[in-house]
C-alpha cells in the first residue's frame, strides 16, 4: 500500500555521506541530504582520487515522476491544499526513506545529495558495478513501495583502466561534471522517450550505463 504524505523525523539524523572529506557538508533542511552546492564542491575535489583509488565510481540520479502535475491537480480540487507545502512534505518523506536505505549501503565512500527541487544524486565508490546497480535498484524499490509517486532513475558506472592518465587538476571539475551530466542527460532522455511512448505517463525505470574514460577525446564513452 502506498504511504500517505506524512513526514516522520525518525531517521532525520542519518548522515547523508560517508568518507573522510565530508565533514563540512551543508545539509538540505527538507530532505536531510547534502545540499547540492556543498556536494558539488566535495564531489569535484574527490572524484579523480576515487577513480585512482577504486578504479570506478557509480553515479545515479533519481527524479520524482509527475510531482508538479500531481500537486497542481490537488490545488485545483482543493484551494486549501497548498501544493508547494504538500511537495515539501513529499520530499521530506522521500528523504527519510532514502536516508534509511542509504544507511545500509556500507560503501567506503558514498554521498546522497539534492539535485534541483525533486531530484536526488547517489554517488558510491569502493564496491563492484553489480553492487552499485543493486543498490540503485534497492533505492528504486524502497521508494516505489512507500511513496504515493514513483521515482525514475538512471545510473552510470564510470571506470578507468589502471594507470590511465587522468586530466590535470584544472580539468578535474570537467572530469566530474561530465560524468554527472551524462547520467542526468540519460535520465531526461529516457523519461521523455517513455512519456512519448506510454499514454499512462508512468515513467518509472532504471537505465544503466557502463562508461569508460577516453583520454584522447576527453570524454566518457558509453555503452
Amino acid at each position: 500500500m502506498k504511504a500517505s504524505m506524512v513526514y516522520s523525523a525518525e531517521n532525520s539524523f542519518v548522515a547523508p555521506a560517508y568518507g573522510k572529506n565530508w565533514c563540512d557538508y551543508i545539509r538540505d533542511p527538507v530532505t536531510g541530504f547534502i545540499s547540492f552546492p556543498s556536494f558539488l564542491k566535495s564531489y569535484t575535489q574527490e572524484f579523480p582520487a576515487l577513480l585512482k583509488n577504486y578504479g570506478a565510481v557509480g553515479i545515479a540520479v533519481g527524479d520524482v515522476d509527475n510531482l508538479k502535475s500531481c500537486f497542481q491537480s490537488m490545488n485545483e480540487k482543493n484551494p486549501w491544499s497548498f501544493g508547494h507545502l504538500a511537495g515539501n512534505a513529499f520530499m521530506s518523506q522521500l528523504g527519510e526513506i532514502s536516508l534509511s536505505a542509504f544507511k545500509k549501503l556500507e560503501y567506503p565512500w558514498s554521498a546522497l545529495s539534492t539535485f534541483g527541487g525533486d531530484e536526488m544524486i547517489l554517488v558510491c565508490a569502493g564496491k563492484t558495478q553489480a553492487d552499485f546497480y543493486l543498490s540503485v535498484e534497492d533505492f528504486h524499490h524502497e521508494l516505489a513501495d512507500q511513496l504515493p509517486l514513483t521515482v525514475s532513475f538512471a545510473a552510470g558506472w564510470f571506470a578507468v583502466e589502471k594507470d590511465i592518465e587522468l586530466p590535470t587538476q584544472q580539468d578535474f571539475a570537467y572530469l566530474s561534471a561530465s560524468a554527472l551530466s551524462l547520467v542526468d542527460r540519460a535520465l531526461l532522455d529516457g523519461k521523455n522517450h517513455i512519456k512519448e511512448m506510454n499514454s499512462t505517463n508512468n515513467c518509472t525505470f532504471i537505465k544503466k550505463m557502463q562508461t569508460k574514460w577516453l583520454r584522447e577525446k576527453e570524454w566518457w564513452s558509453c555503452n
